[in-house]
């Protein structure tokens, strides 16, 4: 099952472009969501994403700025931009990056299968393309396996060591939980700390146990929770103060993670606070 993920800020198209490729192509791909492109970077840092589907115009970093941090990374996804913009500057862009499709927005649901059959159709040329060399391949990783072992138990400039990769994570956390109210991104705080964004990624979710975006998300939640149970702060008010900027925004995220919108949590929490106290 190949690995799909889609980006877009607005969450039905989200949705949109998941049921109709699950209708087309049941089975056939691991459906992932993103709604922008630094969680879509994360995503793809985090695991082994096969074709991206993306919108063109985002909030903070596009479509395009996307694709082109995604030269970065090897083996890079095939990418599907879809704009509701007949642009020629995004066609240009699309060129030069090697898009290997373009979709105009409203999407077509046999268009779209069109695409994903033509990229089906590349990708499996690719992965044959792959297969003779394999054998060969898995001969040479033996014969150097003794040599690689032994490289790592000696210290080189190269490799990170462990402790300053934990110091450097430390320092990240603490700017994280200094700014999480202000609008950061993995990519921000991976430069403060001076790692390679890839690198961070990984390194991130290896002293968390999650990734970035999930775990600003959680802290940004769990800032608003406090703020909701313990000040009589307007809705709002706490929206900016724990980092996600407007009420809408804040509504969604927080329901979707907690079941219910800020306001109701507000009034169990008095409520639950009030039979406490009888």
């Amino acid at each position: 099952m190949r690995q799909l993920l889609i980006v877009d800020d607005e969450k039905n198209i989200r949705c949109g472009l998941r049921a109709m490729i699950e209708r087309g192509a049941a089975g056939r791909y691991d459906i992932h969501l993103a709604c922008d492109a630094f969680e879509a970077l994360d995503m793809i840092a985090s695991m082994k994403i096969e074709i991206l589907i993306t919108d063109i115009r985002m909030p903070e970093l596009d479509g395009i700025g996307l694709i082109k941090k995604l030269q970065e990374f090897r083996p890079r996804p095939a990418i599907v931009i879809v704009s509701g913009y007949d642009d020629f500057s995004y066609a240009r862009a699309a060129i030069r990056y090697e898009v290997n499709e373009y979709l105009l927005k409203p999407v077509i649901r046999e268009e779209l299968a069109e695409v994903l059959e033509r990229i089906e159709e590349e990708l499996n040329v690719q992965d044959s393309n792959l297969h003779p060399g394999m054998e060969q391949l898995y001969t040479v990783c033996e014969q150097a396996e003794v040599t690689v072992d032994d490289a790592f138990l000696q210290p080189t400039s190269d490799i990170i060591p462990i402790q300053k990769e934990n110091e450097g994570i430390e320092r990240a956390l603490q700017y994280i939980h200094d700014n999480y109210s202000h609008n950061i991104n993995m990519m921000m705080v991976s430069s403060k700390v001076s790692f390679n964004y890839s690198y961070f990624s990984q390194a991130f979710r290896d002293y968390t146990g999650e990734n970035f975006v999930s775990y600003l998300k959680q802290l940004r939640i769990n800032k608003a929770k406090e703020l909701l149970r313990d000040t009589e702060d307007r809705i709002y008010e706490i929206a900016g103060r724990s980092g996600f900027g407007n009420t809408k925004n804040f509504n969604r995220v927080f329901r979707e993670s907690e079941g219910v919108s800020p306001l109701e949590y507000r009034n169990q929490q008095k409520l639950l606070t009030t039979l406490m106290e009888q």
